[in-house]
């Protein structure tokens, strides 16, 4: 065999197995045959429903024709008027369900493969003639030839079979009369699309060097990976929002103005029915993305239901201040560990990206060398490399940057549930020893903003670092002598312990709470910056998934 990288087809056969188990033994040599006729220039490899898993893993006939159908380049679809077996409907991890379910695996594997699965895949659809479809009208031929006469099924035929056969000749079908016939069908129509993966394309058929250079699944893995990691961002993004348009209006606008024992202010009312309706839209926008992730990912972020579920039986008319302070702090408590939970499952997608982009980098590079492109697509190789490169440099460096804002939000989330305790001042003394951290994050390259901000960068950078330096001054401003003299000239019922604790908060709190808000509000900046730099990478990964698809349509 050259010493250049081949391109490696997986070519995955759909049938029927009790009537059609011949034709898959045909067409696996017509593939054969075809290897050896491109031997050094092209490899196909054959998978079929039959074959052993060496995994052990117990999965579904869904599930695995689902496993098959994504993993295959072509699909070569054999169909006679055997139905075949009807399968529980499954849907897809994303919930996703079809029109067309219940149906036979084989028409499930057809729909998933023309259907669901983007780019479609290409598929080689072979069907046995009708009587009126003479002269192709299918005949078996003798026992020792063709071992099963097809036609035994063709009068038992169900309703769900015609339909099937009837939606087929709507697609790029071929009729075969007998199995002989099928080979040498087969064998033209792969031969043909063969060739035209190994000539040199035209224009831009970026299906074709994706497929020669073995690039298409890397790819394909990166594409999904980004998706992912948008869907999780906008999840987080949205979280975020919930924070600052619901939850912090309902402690600034509803309970401070609300006195326990008094009957609400309109104005307390009034900022809370805003909140709600805020949160409202902003639930309908989670429950859906949340919707589209795989079980996996909605396990890990079991939050997420009961933040969308807080609020839906509870009448606001109805609370007492104190239940209702209770109700806000809970649900801030599922947001915070739903708005965590976020960031942790991106960091995880991001370590993965950067798996599979480094992958689909060296073989990328080792595809110049030994594909056998012509200096054409070379060019292009190098571009599609070094611009790929370029945009997943800016996406990880601002994915990390948004991660070390929120390890200091999680941290400030600490000091928030200290306020008013004993433990405050000792975590406001880590918020001033961790100074320098926070300088970093201020003065870092790598900020991004979104464009459509009330305030510019510059002034809500200012505020951070006004209210920062004044927290440390006050901090560091604590006089223990002084406060000693004080407390014995005046006259109060408390130890010393208590009166310190008391008068040292009210300080600290006093300057706590201006530089809380301004992390909060240049936090919410970062966080949708970051979120315009993944949805920029999102539609980048979208163009190139769009056009794979019209390449692919136009081979059909």
């Amino acid at each position: 065999m050259s010493s250049t990288m081949i391109p490696l087809i997986n070519a995955f056969i759909s049938s029927t197995t009790k009537d059609l188990s011949y034709y898959r033994e045909a067409a696996l040599e017509v593939i054969n045959e075809l290897n050896d006729y491109f031997e050094g220039e092209l490899l196909i490899k054959a998978r079929s429903m039959n074959e052993e898993l060496l995994d052990g893993e117990r999965r579904t006939p869904v599930r695995l024709s689902r496993d098959y159908v994504s993993k295959a380049d072509w699909i070569i679809l054999i169909v006679a008027w055997n139905y075949g077996f009807v399968p529980d409907p499954e849907p897809e991890p994303n919930g996703q369900t079809y029109a067309w379910e219940p149906c036979s695996v084989t028409e499930w594997e057809y729909r998933q493969a023309v259907e669901v699965c983007k780019p479609r895949k290409p598929c080689f659809v072979f069907m046995a003639g009708d009587p009126t479809d003479n002269p192709l009208n299918y005949r078996a031929l003798e026992e020792k030839i063709e071992p099963i006469d097809l036609s035994e099924w063709r009068d038992k035929a169900s309703e769900k079979m015609k339909e099937f056969r009837s939606t087929l000749r709507q697609a790029d079908l071929k009729l075969f009369k007998n199995v002989e016939k099928f080979s040498g069908l087969l064998k033209e129509s792969l031969k043909g699309r063969a060739w035209n993966l190994l000539r040199s394309p035209k224009g831009s058929d970026i299906d074709w060097m994706l497929i020669r250079t073995g690039l298409r699944d890397p790819v394909s893995d990166c594409i999904t990976t980004v998706g992912m990691l948008a869907t999780l961002k906008r999840l987080h993004d949205r979280l975020h929002k919930i924070r600052k348009r619901s939850i912090s209006p309902w402690h600034k606008e509803v309970l401070d103005v609300w006195q326990q024992g008094e009957t609400c202010p309109v104005t307390a009312s009034d900022a809370f029915t805003a909140g709600r309706i805020e949160m409202s839209e902003l639930n309908g926008e989670i429950k859906t993305l949340y919707g589209s992730l795989n079980s996996t990912l909605q396990k890990s972020l079991d939050a997420i239901p009961r933040v969308l579920d807080h609020f839906t039986k509870v009448k606001f008319k109805e609370f007492e201040r104190a239940e209702f302070q209770r109700c806000v702090e809970q649900y801030a408590s599922r947001v915070q560990k739903a708005f965590t939970a976020c960031n942790g499952e991106m960091a995880v997608a991001a370590a993965i990206l950067a798996t599979q982009h480094d992958g689909m980098t060296k073989k990328a590079r080792d595809a110049e060398q030994t594909s056998g492109l012509d200096a054409y697509w070379q060019d292009l190789l190098r571009e599609a490399i070094s611009n790929s490169e370029s945009l997943h440099r800016q996406l990880q460096a601002v994915l990390a940057q948004h991660g070390n804002w929120q390890k200091r939000h999680n941290l400030l989330e600490q000091v928030d549930s200290s306020i008013g305790s004993q433990a405050f001042e000792s975590q406001i003394f880590s918020v001033v020893d961790d100074g320098q951290d926070y300088w970093a994050l201020l003065n870092s390259p790598d900020l991004c903003f979104d464009d459509q901000l009330l305030e510019s960068p510059a002034v809500l950078k200012s505020n951070m670092k006004r209210t920062l330096s004044r927290l440390i001054e006050e901090y560091r401003a604590i006089d223990e002598k002084a406060l000693r003299i004080v407390f014995e000239q005046s006259d109060v019922a408390q130890d010393f312990t208590s009166w310190r604790m008391n008068r040292i908060n009210e300080r600290l709190s006093l300057a706590y709470e201006p530089m809380r808000k301004a992390f909060d509000d240049l936090f919410f900046a970062v966080d949708t910056g970051t979120l315009a730099i993944v949805a920029k990478c999102e539609q980048r990964t979208k163009d190139f998934e769009n056009s794979l698809r019209d390449m692919a349509d136009k081979k059909q």
